[in-house]
């Protein structure tokens, strides 16, 4: 079965059955009105956006920059961090990683230890303190900055089809496989791991209703996205975005698959009612299961290697007998050769190997 050539039509989410006949009636032109969460001006705007840290006029601005540049770890921010700047790190570390635990419930002991203490030293930099014992003592008396380190050590760096070029990948490659191994009316199941803020989602439902084209409607897909943090999760769900995505996305898209909102844009409903997303702990949750593509791009790379391989057993067992797995472009499946067939070497996407040719 091959999809026909693409149009405008797209599905109705897989929780609302409706008759073939019925899905071909709603096109995929998003309702110009957004969801009423998305009606922020000014500050409130910039804090929904999860990047904001003060709120200050223009002359408090220059003030807090002026502070922040004299700080002693920014010159290290993005170079390598002397061992004599942070004498007390491994020491002073463990509490803070137990106190993380203690209020979050996620374990942070087997995530790279550059990672957290460059997470941790932004912190530092922004409450203006100079050694860790400070820092400690500062997080104890202020569960909003526990809070705030905790999403900090999530790094969210994500966007609209992050390297195009794997998208055109599955396209060719993957897609079609998925579409021919769907008896009947079978849903087509993707996971995505650690999805911050919901960009790598989106795109794969973009993906999708732009490679089926006319058969869209035909062929229920559910995409499952989770993530750690709540926060992030919450603004997945809104599905809402500032207006410089408009440089990841061909004005096609932006059409197509989105709603020009106050300030931004905000994922069309069609393509929200395609994700469900959900709090995970990739770590500690029970994994998805029957899923026909797992892409979960840029997570492995911070973590230690015994806490990957646990994962990449986790996904062999999650897919379908002939699942794929997508990886980021700096990450691979390592030693578990045995478990996964290498498909697209620059854009790390894998097949699962069954039983049988392991």
């Amino acid at each position: 079965m091959a999809p026909k050539k693409e149009s405008d039509k797209s599905p109705k989410s897989p929780k609302s059955p409706q008759s073939p006949a019925a899905k071909r009636q709603k096109a995929s032109h998003p309702s110009p009105n957004p969801s009423p969460e998305v009606n922020k001006t000014g500050p409130q705007l910039g804090e929904k956006t999860g990047c904001v840290e003060f709120i200050l006029n223009p002359g408090e601005m220059a003030q807090e920059l002026a502070k922040i540049s004299r700080h002693p770890f920014w010159t290290y921010y993005q170079t390598p961090i002397p061992a004599e700047l942070l004498p007390e790190a491994e020491k002073e570390l463990e509490p803070i990683l137990l106190l993380l635990q203690k209020v979050t419930g996620v374990n942070f002991s087997l995530y790279k230890r550059n990672t957290l203490r460059r997470r941790i030293m932004r912190r530092m930099v922004l409450r203006k303190l100079d050694n860790l014992q400070s820092y400690l003592s500062f997080l104890k008396d202020n569960p909003a900055e526990v809070e705030a380190l905790y999403q900090d050590v999530l790094i969210k760096v994500t966007g609209f089809f992050r390297d195009e070029g794997a998208f055109d990948v599955l396209k060719k490659t993957a897609f079609p496989e998925i579409l021919a191994a769907k008896p009947g009316e079978g849903i087509v199941r993707f996971w995505v791991p650690g999805c911050s803020t919901g960009e790598e989602a989106y795109s794969l439902a973009m993906s999708w209703l732009e490679f089926m084209g006319d058969q869209a409607p035909t062929v229920p897909i559910q995409i499952f996205a989770t993530d750690v943090s709540e926060a992030v999760i919450d603004k997945a769900r809104l599905g809402f975005y500032l207006e410089n995505i408009a440089s990841d996305l061909s004005p096609e898209r932006l059409r197509r698959f989105f709603i020009k909102a106050n300030g931004g844009y905000q994922i069309s409903k069609t393509i929200r009612d395609m994700c469900v997303f959900a709090r995970q702990n990739l770590i500690q949750d029970p994994p998805f299961s029957k899923m026909d593509l797992i892409s979960c791009r840029n997570v492995l790379i911070y973590l230690q290697t015994t806490l990957q391989k646990p994962i990449i057993h986790m996904f062999h067992f999650s897919l379908n007998p002939a699942g794929f797995l997508m990886l980021g472009t700096s990450e691979t499946v390592g030693a578990f050769i045995e478990l996964f067939g290498l498909l697209d070497k620059k854009y790390k996407i894998y097949r699962k190997k069954s039983a049988l040719f392991r």
